[in-house]
């Protein structure tokens, strides 16, 4: 019988242990990407991911032959017959890093010590592509949600504080053409993920549009129905986006080692098996 030499199994960065300061990037579909990558493809030809098995066929790579499957099969019938594996190949991950340019992303301005978003997605932006860089992927920001991105799919990373939802055919264009969205949910802890015990307090706003920060002096009344609007709000926003079947990234700080654990929970999360609502 055909001897198949010992040769070290294919490894996947995607799969070992991440350099530091990067995640692990696993989309939960295969992708169709550029050949020679280090993500699951949905084309055959690697040597990592077993597909299927078919008897040998002339010219064959011998060292593709399933010893143990041949030995069964040779000696089930009496004579030689070889088993040949195949394996899915392995691709070049697509990322995209797109950014919401609504004012209220641009908020807020350093000196009032609030979240200052711009920080935070420079945070996210820097985890997202030393993650990419760390397996070959091909990366690209956008200053838009894209709708012209190639099929063949991807990780599309898109970071907004979602105080208004994408329309839903932009996001349907994005899937079909295969390329799985990330929503990356950045909001302020204190002033717009809840709101804090400032009644009687003159504090400081910016105006979304303009950027003009005023001083406004609060009601308990007021602020305890900020708090409220504030706390359903932004569970109506992860709800929504997890009914849509999408994992949200929650970020509250521009801090990089918090932005990182968060990317780095997410990816955990992916590692479980999907549990879908009846």
């Amino acid at each position: 019988m055909l001897s198949r030499p010992r040769t070290a199994p294919a490894r996947s960065l995607s799969d070992d242990q991440p350099p530091a300061g990067t995640i692990p990037l696993r989309p939960r579909a295969r992708i169709a990407g550029a050949p020679f990558g280090q993500t699951r493809g949905s084309s055959r030809g690697g040597v990592a991911d077993p597909l299927t098995s078919r008897p040998y066929r002339p010219g064959d790579d011998p060292r593709r032959i399933d010893r143990h499957a041949s030995a069964r099969l040779s000696a089930a019938y009496g004579d030689d017959r070889y088993v040949i594996r195949e394996h899915y190949a392995e691709e070049r991950l697509a990322l995209a890093f797109v950014v919401d340019g609504r004012p209220t992303m641009a908020l807020h301005p350093r000196e009032l010590g609030w979240l200052h978003k711009p920080s935070t997605v420079s945070a996210a932006r820097a985890v997202v592509e030393a993650s990419g860089r760390s397996v070959g992927a091909l990366f690209r920001r956008l200053d838009e949600l894209p709708v012209d991105l190639p099929g063949g799919g991807g990780l599309a990373f898109y970071v907004s504080d979602f105080l208004v939802l994408p329309a839903a055919d932009v996001w349907a264009r994005l899937l079909e053409r295969r390329w799985e969205i990330v929503p990356v949910v950045v909001q302020d802890p204190v002033w717009e993920q809840s709101f804090p015990d400032v009644a009687g307090t003159t504090i400081p706003f910016a105006d979304p549009a303009s950027g003009k920060v005023r001083l406004v002096r609060l009601t308990r009344r007021e602020v305890t129905r900020l708090r409220l609007r504030n706390e359903a709000r932004l569970q109506a926003i992860l709800s929504a986006l997890e009914r849509g079947g999408l994992e949200p990234v929650l970020l509250g700080t521009a801090e990089p080692s918090a932005v990182h654990q968060a990317f780095a929970d997410w990816a955990a999360r992916r590692r479980r098996p999907r549990r879908w609502a009846s």
